[in-house]
């Protein structure tokens, strides 16, 4: 499969983001990539070619956070999220390229809304893991994270009530999604998403990830966050928007 310009284009931007969002830019911006990219291919594509891209930039990162994780949170949602990576991987052949659609849509939709319009959090205690709601999200977060790489709304959910200090939050946000996609790898092969082709694309959005993860670090600290969010949570909704409408066009014409 050759990609015309424009979607050579649209990968590089994705890699970009992807890189940003590991750097340090996180809060929506990394789940902004595979909707977009899925504008101008195949869905599943989209989900196949980000792994491995996902996965360098973990690792591009994961220095500067290793360590510094919340453990017992971190157990608590890896344990959640190997059934949910399961139950991603034992439905993935069933889902269709408009249900994949609709799919991406509704969970970016359904973060923005929650950001935009959900309550504020109420603080807990932040040693004191939540046993049933940590289980629950980590599930969640693996299932998203296996079908459409969009796992990042219910860890925040969990983790944000906690009120962790920056670097333990950030911490036990990578290491949790390195070690999540690590466990995603071996059903991705079993369902054959790593063709020829695919791994060639994320091969060549390796380089603009890489430059993504040292933008990502640099522009966190010199820019405001609130207002970079807010466009990046803006440009969300829009694709997201746009992707469940495409799906459920789809779905309605078969």
């Amino acid at each position: 499969m050759l990609l015309d310009p424009t979607q050579i284009i649209v990968a590089v931007l994705c890699a970009l983001l992807i890189g940003m969002a590991k750097g340090g830019l996180a809060g929506g911006l990394g789940m902004l990539a595979v909707p977009v990219l899925a504008l101008v291919m195949d869905p599943r594509m989209a989900v196949a070619i980000t792994l491995p891209v996902l996965m360098i930039s973990d690792f591009f990162a994961i220095g500067a956070y290793w360590g510094k994780e919340h453990r017992a949170h971190l157990k608590l949602l890896l344990a959640g999220a190997v059934v949910g990576v399961l139950i991603g991987a034992l439905t993935f052949q069933f889902v269709n390229e408009a249900m994949m659609r609709l799919l991406m849509g509704v969970i970016a939709l359904g973060f923005v809304l929650l950001r935009w319009f959900g309550p504020e959090p109420k603080p807990v205690d932040p040693d004191t893991p939540a046993t049933a709601l940590g289980l629950s999200m980590g599930a969640l977060s693996g299932f998203s994270s296996f079908t459409a790489h969009a796992g990042s709304p219910p860890v925040q959910i969990y983790l944000l009530p906690r009120k962790l200090d920056k670097a333990s939050f950030q911490a036990t946000v990578v290491v949790f999604f390195t070690l999540v996609n690590l466990i995603k790898l071996p059903p991705y092969i079993l369902l054959g998403q790593f063709t020829q082709p695919v791994l060639l694309i994320a091969l060549m959005m390796v380089p603009p990830a890489g430059i993504g993860v040292y933008i990502g670090y640099k522009v966190q600290k010199i820019l405001p966050e609130k207002l970079f969010f807010r466009v990046m949570h803006a440009l969300l909704f829009v694709t997201g928007a746009k992707l469940t409408y495409d799906g459920i066009v789809q779905l309605m014409v078969r």
